[in-house]
């Protein structure tokens, strides 16, 4: 599907113009000899955020800060590049377990990010709506432009959520969400 094939090339693009300890890193990107895209990402361990905080329950205020803050400054690093993810949630928070202990947070999946290109082309048409709803700011779940505040508020419901495992608004359907 040539229009999978872009999302997913974009991603490639977005997250290999970004060298961030808390961003996964894209080694390789491109079409193989038959024309079917690839992207080849470091080797990560460990389980992402969502599944984490469904095992283990809330974080506490100290680990919060532990393992979101750096997840906020590759936002912000995207953000300076032009680039916004668009998709911030629990299931795209890896915590990468590092060899020696400790564990690396890694923002993950940039396949709707938004880039700001010289061209000026979009890939996303004004007026779609990519993302997940629960996280989307008021303007990202109208179809509207987004710029980097839109992760800044998928930011804060990530966050509210991981301290509390609720969400901070809900609604039966996504029109009332």
């Amino acid at each position: 599907d040539p229009a999978l094939t872009l999302r997913l090339l974009q991603e490639a693009r977005a997250a290999a113009q970004l060298e961030h300890p808390a961003i996964v890193r894209v080694i390789d990107f491109g079409k193989t000899a038959a024309q079917e895209p690839f992207i080849v990402m470091e080797p990560l361990v460990g389980e992402d955020l969502a599944s984490h905080i469904e095992i283990q329950g809330r974080l506490s205020p100290k680990t919060a800060v532990r393992l979101l803050l750096p997840i906020a400054h590759g936002l912000a690093t995207a953000h300076a590049k032009g680039i916004v993810h668009r998709d911030v949630k629990p299931e795209n928070v890896f915590l990468h377990r590092r060899d020696g202990g400790g564990l690396q947070p890694k923002l993950v999946d940039f396949g709707v990010a938004k880039l700001e290109r010289d061209d000026q082309q979009r890939i996303t048409q004004l007026g779609s709506t990519l993302g997940s709803p629960a996280y989307m700011s008021p303007e990202q779940a109208r179809g509207r432009d987004v710029d980097a505040r839109a992760d800044v508020w998928s930011f804060a419901v990530l966050l509210y959520e991981s301290l509390t495992t609720m969400m901070p608004f809900d609604g039966a359907v996504y029109g009332e969400l």
